[in-house]
């Protein structure tokens, strides 16, 4: 369906979906495959990882239209799924997507319970939210480990890699 992977960073997952499209390749040859993703929506608040991403995409699946790039933070409004995946513009005005995918953003974001209700509020009844996310253990002596390195990766990378995700999905 109607599918948005937020934190979409480099697009380390888009050879992963099963792409439902149409378009031209730069020779004028037409593209289609008959997939599972009707459309997609690619979210990062960072520009320049957008921007791999979408190249990644466009050299994979050359004259392709209607995926979306969405310079943003995920936990403000996400827009609507678009018309279909064959078209530039246009929005299902009012619609929520079917899936929303988040692979390792949860450690960079300061309101992880706020994003992911902004999330729950992005995706139909019937959907679900996919994540993929790094986080405190159940073994207690590699959580000391973890928390004592943590301070100085969160300052280098911008990664909190010991938060209790578990317990932000509950809260959320």
């Amino acid at each position: 369906g109607d599918v948005c992977e937020v934190s979409i960073g480099t697009g380390r997952n888009l050879t992963f979906y099963d792409w439902e499209f149409r378009g031209i390749n730069g020779s004028g040859k037409e593209l289609s495959k008959s997939g599972k993703v009707k459309s997609f929506t690619a979210v990062d608040k960072s520009a320049e990882m957008l921007e791999i991403a979408h190249e990644k995409f466009s050299k994979e699946y050359p004259g392709v239209l209607g995926v979306r790039w969405v310079i943003q933070d995920a936990a403000l409004p996400l827009p609507s799924p678009p018309v279909s995946a064959n078209e530039r513009s246009g929005n299902k005005k009012g619609k929520k997507y079917d899936t929303i995918v988040q692979t390792m953003g949860i450690c960079s974001t300061n309101d992880p319970v706020g994003l992911l209700k902004n999330l729950g509020e992005s995706v139909e009844d019937s959907g679900r939210i996919l994540l993929l996310e790094h986080g405190k253990g159940t073994w207690d002596w590699l959580n000391r480990v973890l928390d004592g390195l943590a301070p100085r990766h969160a300052l280098e990378f911008g990664c909190v890699w010991n938060k209790d995700i578990g317990k932000i999905v509950e809260e959320s």
